[in-house]
């Protein structure tokens, strides 16, 4: 399907701008090369023209904040279906490389790129505010192609795989505009990632789904004024706090601390609001997180901050909780950095089923 986005100039009277029919691709993928952001804000770029098994190359190369790498293919003058063939064969190499085959490949277009980070585990902090360590990279791959269209064929056999296969494939349409002497660029997600993401965040099986929420809550978050208030935050982007708009009042949620372990479970007390303009009936006094005391000890709150950046805080009743270095960790339980997930794999089921043996816990 085709889609033709139109941009005005509204000072003064609407003037339309001319559209850039040809607009050279090579020149979009510096431009993304030099800000991912006009993809997504919330991926690391991590490679350009990365060379494969078969002398070929993947154009862009990315990162998420759970380790998923992102194949990003620029369509150019090629036939679709030639693009999406040579983006698979492409994800077939990416699943086959080691975690220090994906950090030599950030070393080399950091040096190429004279970026600041000493490798990719420090790159990868700084970008999402995470600690890394420990963590496996590339559990899972997404594809991004550049396109200006996609014919319904493409469509039908994208849905297919994004339906039935673990690899999420996704297509853009980046086009190029004037106005007098500067140039713009439109984005529109042809195939999107929402869904995508939802996909690879916790499985496939919607039927595993046990009807309870993962969350993630962040090492560098304050967790015993979390405890002592009750709710669970996300921030500094849209990745870690959009998630929390899956949450109800009445969800079950289990918190999870990244590289600590478990922590807690409850019960959602409402929506979500900007931190800073939520009021908490604290002890015997109704206030805001910033007039109380402690929250000298809570690191994000701006009220400047516009509202991708801003802080969220979703109220949560407290079930049962223990402390990070109490926290519950053993091998084989679920784990993902996503502020909000539901997960629909066995692992989940199992987790929650230790958590409710080690904290002697009957719920229903």
């Amino acid at each position: 399907m085709e889609i033709e986005p139109s941009v005005w100039r509204i000072s003064g009277a609407p003037e339309g701008l001319r559209r850039l029919v040809n607009f050279d691709s090579c020149v979009l993928e510096d431009l993304v090369r030099c800000d991912s952001s006009i993809l997504n804000p919330d991926w690391l770029l991590i490679g350009h023209q990365v060379q494969t098994h078969d002398s070929n190359y993947i154009d862009l190369l990315a990162i998420d904040a759970n380790g998923s790498l992102i194949i990003v293919e620029f369509a150019r003058d090629k036939a679709f279906c030639d693009v999406l063939v040579q983006a698979i064969d492409h994800s077939s190499w990416v699943t086959q490389l080691s975690d220090k085959d994906v950090s030599d490949i950030y070393f080399q277009f950091a040096e190429e790129c004279q970026l600041g980070h000493e490798g990719l585990e420090a790159a990868l902090a700084a970008k999402f505010h995470l600690s890394f360590s420990g963590i496996r990279i590339h559990d899972n791959v997404q594809v991004v192609i550049v396109t200006s269209s996609l014919e319904p064929a493409g469509a039908r056999i994208i849905n297919y795989l994004n339906a039935y296969g673990k690899m999420a494939i996704q297509v853009l349409s980046l086009k190029a505009f004037e106005d007098d002497c500067r140039q713009y660029i439109s984005r529109a997600w042809l195939v999107g990632p929402e869904k995508d993401q939802e996909k690879l965040e916790g499985g496939t099986n919607e039927k595993l789904w046990n009807g309870e929420y993962y969350v993630c809550f962040s090492a560098d978050r304050p967790w015993n004024l979390a405890r002592e208030l009750g709710f669970i935050s996300g921030g500094e982007s849209l990745w870690h706090s959009k998630t929390l708009s899956r949450l109800s009042k009445g969800d079950r949620i289990w918190v999870n601390i990244p590289n600590e372990g478990y922590v807690g479970v409850g019960i959602v007390q409402g929506e979500y609001v900007r931190a800073e303009r939520f009021i908490f009936g604290h002890i015997k006094e109704q206030a805001s997180i910033d007039q109380m005391s402690t929250a000298a000890r809570y690191l994000y709150l701006d009220s400047a901050a516009d509202e991708d950046k801003a802080e969220y805080i979703a109220p949560v009743r407290w079930i049962h909780t223990v402390s990070k270095s109490r926290a519950f960790k053993e091998n084989g339980l679920f784990q993902n950095r996503n502020t909000v997930c539901k997960p629909t794999t066995s692992k989940w089921d199992h987790t929650v089923a230790r958590l409710k043996q080690a904290w002697g816990m009957l719920l229903t």
